[in-house]
């Protein structure tokens, strides 16, 4: 899980003749380690203080690394140490590690992904058109398009009855990815929304997608390619399928394209089965096998995940786990 390590400079340098050696070789190192520089480097951040102390740090730095043990290794490296002494004698920091468990990242996910920001531009904007899906979400006492999303997160993943009947969704009380965003697909239409229902296909995972990870490794394979609906507006992404406790945010596609409503189901369905029928040509782990038999599996992964939120919510409703 991500780790950040970040520096914070409150005094001025004793030098800057030693940047020339340091910065090429530092970036090369964090590189080695798979991190990346998202504050530093070569820039110079300009820091303005918001709340508390009058003066902030004079400069920042933030790396951001795959995991903790990942972040550790860079700073531990031993092509590192005369780096860090260069730096030691030239400037003083305060060097920290920040670490993201999967519980908090899952937790975070709405800010690290982004996939909610674009959500607060409609938030308090009440609807202004008329329509069946409308009067669904009025009905409910919800008023806005923000509201509607956040009311359709938080609902279980399950099948509905019928997928060509949306308004199961909030009749039924839980949704699978399709059905949710095709939901606030017709939501948005009506209001005049320009928010693009989209199509991805991605590496599903115990990781990513609790609940699969024993599925898969009975039949030895890491990961299957699901498919994954989803909208996108002002070129980000929003996702209101709901991120299970310790899963990883989805942050990779394997393919992408915009659909409409009318095709969630049928297009949906073979667009899937064809890119599976080409993994399978060129994935070792799978070679040999039938599409019907690796989409079986495909299957009983859906199927894992069914029973997890049924568990979960058989829990919470005898008061075992989980806050109350």
């Amino acid at each position: 899980m991500a780790a950040y390590i970040i520096g914070l400079r409150r005094s001025a340098p004793r030098g800057t003749a030693w940047v020339k050696e340091y910065l090429p070789k530092t970036a090369a190192l964090v590189a080695k380690h798979g991190g990346k520089a998202l504050i530093g480097g070569n820039s110079t951040p300009r820091l303005l203080a918001l709340e508390g102390a009058e003066q902030p740090p004079l400069a920042v730095v933030i790396l951001e690394f795959p995991s903790l043990e990942r972040a550790r290794a860079w700073h531990d490296d031993p092509d590192y140490a005369p780096l860090k002494q260069l730096r030691q004698a030239n400037v003083d920091m305060e060097v920290f590690v920040v670490d993201l468990d999967p519980a908090a990242r899952a937790a975070m996910a709405p800010f690290l992904d982004e996939r909610f920001c674009p959500l607060e531009q409609f938030t308090n904007r009440r609807f202004s058109a008329a329509g069946p899906f409308t009067s669904l979400f009025q009905a409910a006492g919800i008023h806005d398009f923000a509201g509607a999303a956040r009311h359709v997160l938080i609902l279980p993943y399950g099948r509905i009855a019928d997928r060509k009947k949306l308004w199961l969704v909030l009749a039924e009380g839980r949704g699978s990815c399709t059905t949710k965003h095709a939901l606030l697909a017709e939501l948005a239409r009506e209001q005049g929304i320009d928010v693009q229902l989209t199509l991805g296909i991605y590496e599903m995972s115990e990781q990513n997608t609790p609940g699969v990870g024993r599925v898969l490794s009975a039949y030895g394979l890491e990961y299957i390619p699901e498919a994954h609906c989803y909208q996108r507006y002002a070129g980000a992404r929003i996702d209101v399928t709901g991120v299970p406790a310790g899963a990883e945010p989805i942050d990779h596609f394997l393919h992408e394209e915009p659909i409409t409503v009318d095709q969630i189901g049928a297009y949906k369905h073979d667009l899937h089965r064809r890119f599976l029928h080409d993994w399978i040509t060129r994935t070792d782990s799978v070679r040999g096998r039938s599409l019907e038999e690796v989409w079986r599996i495909r299957e009983a992964c859906i199927a894992a995940l069914g029973a997890v939120e049924c568990s979960a919510a058989q829990r919470e409703s005898s008061g075992e786990g989980g806050p109350q």
